[in-house]
């Protein structure tokens, strides 16, 4: 059985039989208490992707069968052991996928509130640039209020708003109705309860980090490279001092890199690169290398494959904010831009921030920028050895 006896009955059976590794098949979350269960007993446990196991197996597909395969490789040693973190690092890494859930949540309620008042015709989202800002939310709690004059609701702008208040006033003129206005309320209220949520959240985020060792003293941290632009959603605490205590380096030295990036590191990988014994290793764990297709002696398409690691998927957001930086990997990813397009530029500077993540943990070495004019030096050296070639 798999309730909770079950597995107990199953480690007693396991340990009674001499058995000492066992080979688990992901199965999600549904195979975390089975795991659980048998690192408490001492035994071994090997967690194998289904996809390694498709591959060679091409017989019918039962349980049963599923079993003998996956203990016949077992046997000889063909399997790989997935990345598992530790208990401390799995902690760590709930709190973070639940705020990303919450965040994402909350944004879904903000397109709800936005359709709710488009239907009226009132075009907030066209007066100003984010109907969730200090004017934007003024304006919905006095709509929620009773108050219907556009001169009244455009009068509570803030003066740093690009638009004035005749203007305001205009995309506020609208025909306000009782379901609409109901579908309004309901979605603001939700989400001024997913936003104390993640705030909540961010409290446990704090804890679960200050439980971890330190490497570093939070008075040795360097000075930031640049402002760091405050958006919406950002960890409440002092996270770049606490995760260079933990990690022992400052990443956001790192151009393009943010504490929230950080922060997904430390959820989905840890706080160190020591599980992954090369750059090579880690950077194929992200799926951040270009794929294999060779038949015949030609190389086909080579494209990435396909990824759901959450990690990568934060370096990817973290590459696109690259276009502008007067920095190396800003100039490397204007480069591969122009050269390859937009979509395959991100992933090759995403693979390049992976790269100066592991190099500066693994050798506990801060980054240090060359500067933009790097690459452009490395170029023209290419091009005066290939004319005098």
């Amino acid at each position: 059985a798999t309730h909770t006896r079950g597995l107990f009955e199953l480690a007693d059976w396991l340990i009674a039989a001499g058995v000492d590794t066992v080979a688990v098949e992901a199965t999600g979350v549904y195979c975390i208490p089975l795991l659980e269960v048998l690192d408490a007993r001492g035994i071994e446990v090997i967690l194998t992707k289904p996809s390694s196991l498709k591959s060679v197996n091409d017989r019918q597909k039962t349980d049963m069968a599923d079993c003998q395969w996956i203990q016949l490789l077992h046997t000889f040693g063909l399997l790989r052991r997935s990345f598992r973190p530790s208990k401390d690092v799995a902690t760590y890494r709930t709190y973070n996928r639940h705020r990303q859930s919450l965040i994402e949540d909350a944004s879904t309620q903000i397109e709800r509130m936005k359709k709710a008042l488009i239907q009226m015709n009132i075009r907030l989202e066209q007066a100003i640039s984010d109907v969730t800002g200090k004017t934007g939310l003024s304006i919905i709690s006095a709509i929620l209020a009773g108050e219907r004059d556009p001169h009244v609701l455009a009068a509570m702008r803030d003066e740093r708003c690009a638009k004035s208040e005749a203007a305001i006033a205009d995309e506020l003129t609208g025909k306000y109705s009782a379901d609409h206005l109901f579908t309004l309320a309901q979605a603001f209220k939700t989400w001024q309860h997913l936003r104390d949520q993640i705030i909540e959240c961010n409290l446990e985020i704090e804890k679960q980090a200050a439980t971890f060792s330190k490497r570093a003293s939070r008075e040795q941290i360097p000075p930031p490279r640049r402002k760091e632009h405050i958006r919406k959603n950002v960890l409440t605490f002092d996270a770049r001092e606490m995760f260079f205590e933990v990690l022992g380096q400052d990443l956001t030295q790192i151009d393009g890199l943010s504490v929230g990036t950080i922060s997904a590191f430390m959820a989905e990988v840890g706080t160190n690169v020591g599980n992954f014994p090369s750059v090579k290793h880690f950077c194929s764990w992200l799926r951040a290398c270009p794929g294999s297709n060779t038949s015949g002696g030609k190389n086909r398409s080579g494209k990435n494959r396909k990824t759901t690691n959450r990690f990568w998927t934060a370096l990817r957001i973290a590459a696109q904010t690259l276009s502008r930086s007067k920095s190396a990997l800003g100039a490397f990813y204007r480069k591969k831009r122009a050269h390859l397009g937009p979509e395959k530029a991100i992933n090759a500077a995403a693979h390049k921030l992976a790269r100066m993540i592991y190099f500066t943990l693994a050798n506990q070495r801060p980054y240090v920028d060359p500067g933009q004019d790097h690459y452009l030096d490395i170029h023209r050296e290419r091009i005066h050895k290939r004319t005098e070639k």
